[in-house]
């Protein structure tokens, strides 16, 4: 006898389960789990958002370590528009999200509580993309400026990342901000507090990278230099160098400290200075940024619009690059590519006064004649220099993001040449005699004003011929 495959259908059943109100109950529950998977809602957990670095072209470059979450983005970049590259990916559920969602990307801090308030001090963050979730299963890539991280959009223009206008400015402010989620539930037109499921701190960059994924770790934007600084600097003369102390109030957010020099006419000494460290290095809090010194031609090429359904190794959190590198080593040509700003991400007004375009007080890195001192160092020696010539010297403090401070005033020092004992007694009337020890004779007695000098010599001769 060949037995036909059970299949569930309600001819199949006995009648009185067929006809009975005990079958509707049953294809309801069979059917249950079909339907919901079909409509699934997504969650903030299904997201992984990596950070990249770019060039001077807003082409992605590397993956975002740990430290750069927290020290790259400073104020010259945001000065320069030093874009970052995004990925966004939701993961592929079994079936289809529901199409009637809509998932709405955002740039910025505390973008919860911009997109529902009044309050004309808080502003809408920039919106990158509203979608349905299928959209963003082949992942979104986009490039934006450092200015959406401290402020949002200017609230009666376009607020899309590429049309909007920054609120913000690169003068001054830090904090934590990334990129944020809000899934809609349909209960109201816009999104509400309840609705964000990603807020700024979620990424694959923080500890767990690609397997488990970061938590609690955003994007720290700072701005602002150092605040406290020492004081009561001093210069000492030695042979070819001189020496430079400080009184160390409190280190506070001070990361280190650089010399510069110059010579007296204010130029860049010959053999000093530094090749300009890698754009996309780890910063590692051992050297500063400056607008003039990072873009020099003028701001970097803007970020692209957002890019829908790219694939590739991204997905993995490999960007295919090579480079990373420490900021403070050397490579490439600060002065390359600027071009336009492009008007995608936004640079706005940054409203900072600007260092003097040459001098010592510019800090361009040409005057830079010290290595890094720790943030606890209270003195400095500068060495290669010529006896007798007047010098400059600038003491600048920089924090763990690399804004710089000028610390201290523009000092004026001379080395010169190392001065012995015997030296010096002839520059005070040869006080010491002709001979020194080699050629004494009896009549050559030291000036009375001379036997301090030799009294400690000969008490060391009379220990000595006791101890024999």
């Amino acid at each position: 006898m060949i037995r036909r495959p059970f299949v569930a259908s309600a001819r199949r059943l006995p009648r009185r389960l067929a006809l009975g109100p005990l079958a509707a109950v049953l294809a309801v529950a069979w059917l249950a789990p079909a339907v919901a998977a079909a409509n699934e809602v997504p969650a903030g957990a299904n997201f992984d958002i990596w950070y990249y670095t770019t060039d001077r072209d807003g082409d992605r470059d590397r993956l975002f370590s740990e430290t750069d979450l927290t020290s790259f983005v400073n104020q010259a970049r945001c000065q320069c528009n030093h874009t970052i590259s995004t990925r966004v990916l939701l993961q592929r559920a079994m079936t289809f999200y529901d199409p009637t969602v809509r998932v709405e990307t955002f740039i910025g801090n505390r973008c919860d509580v911009a997109q529902s308030t009044v309050n004309p001090q808080i502003t809408p963050c920039v919106r990158v993309l509203s979608e349905a979730p299928n959209a963003y299963t082949k992942a979104i890539n986009f490039e934006f400026s450092p200015i959406w991280l401290v402020g949002g959009v200017e609230p009666s223009g376009p607020q899309t990342l590429g049309q909007a206008t920054p609120t913000g400015s690169c003068e001054i402010g830090q904090g934590d901000a990334g990129i944020w989620i809000c899934i809609e539930n349909g209960a109201q037109p816009e999104c509400q507090p309840e609705e964000f499921q990603v807020t700024g701190t979620q990424n694959m960059n923080a500890t767990g990278g690609t397997d488990g994924g970061g938590g609690g770790v955003g994007l720290r934007y700072d701005f602002d230099p150092p605040q406290t600084l020492p004081s009561n600097f001093t210069t000492d003369s030695g042979d070819g160098s001189v020496i430079i102390k400080w009184e160390q109030i409190a280190t506070g957010d001070v990361s280190g400290f650089r010399v510069l020099c110059a010579d007296e006419d204010g130029n860049p000494l010959p053999g000093k200075g530094i090749d300009p460290p890698s754009l996309t290095g780890i910063n590692r809090g051992t050297i500063y940024f400056t607008q003039q010194n990072l873009c020099p031609e003028g701001p970097f090429d803007g970020g692209e619009d957002p890019d829908v359904g790219t694939t590739g190794d991204e997905a993995t959190g490999d960007s295919g690059s090579s480079s990373s590198g420490d900021s403070s080593g050397s490579s490439g040509d600060s002065s390359s590519s600027s071009g336009d700003t492009g008007s995608s991400s936004g640079t706005g007004d940054t409203g900072t006064t600007p260092l003097p375009s040459d001098g010592i007080a510019s800090l361009n890195w040409d005057y830079i004649c010290s290595p890094h001192f720790s943030g606890t160092s209270q003195e400095a020696r500068v060495s290669g220099l010529n006896n007798g010539e007047e010098y400059q010297f600038l003491i600048v403090a920089y924090d763990i993001a690399g804004n710089p401070v000028a610390a201290s005033d523009v000092l004026v020092a001379s080395p010169r040449e190392t001065i012995d004992l015997w030296e010096q007694c002839e520059i005070d009337g040869d006080i010491c005699g002709s001979g020194g020890f080699c050629n004494c004779t009896a009549d050559a007695r030291p000036t009375d004003g001379a036997w301090w000098l030799l009294a400690p010599l000969l008490g060391l001769g009379r220990r000595r011929r006791r101890r024999a």
